[in-house]
């Protein structure tokens, strides 16, 4: 995967599983698992309060993947 680069805005998602940390932690390993990425270490999460959202980031030898809700 050379000189690739998505970023996606997504609209009409769940709210409930934008929230759900869990959910997308799942999200996050079957992309990896799917597109053969190579994950350096283990992802980082952060659960907003108040706000319910979710920051993700896993450190890839390919580059990042990253989700913010």
């Amino acid at each position: 995967m050379t000189g690739i680069e998505w970023m996606i805005e997504a609209f009409g998602c769940s709210p409930e599983t934008l929230c759900d940390k869990e959910a997308l932690r799942g999200l996050f390993d079957v992309i990896v698992a799917e597109m053969h990425l190579r994950p350096v270490g283990k992802p980082v999460w952060h659960q907003f309060p108040e706000t319910g959202g979710v920051t993700g980031i896993w450190l890839l030898q390919e580059s990042h993947l990253a989700v913010h809700s």
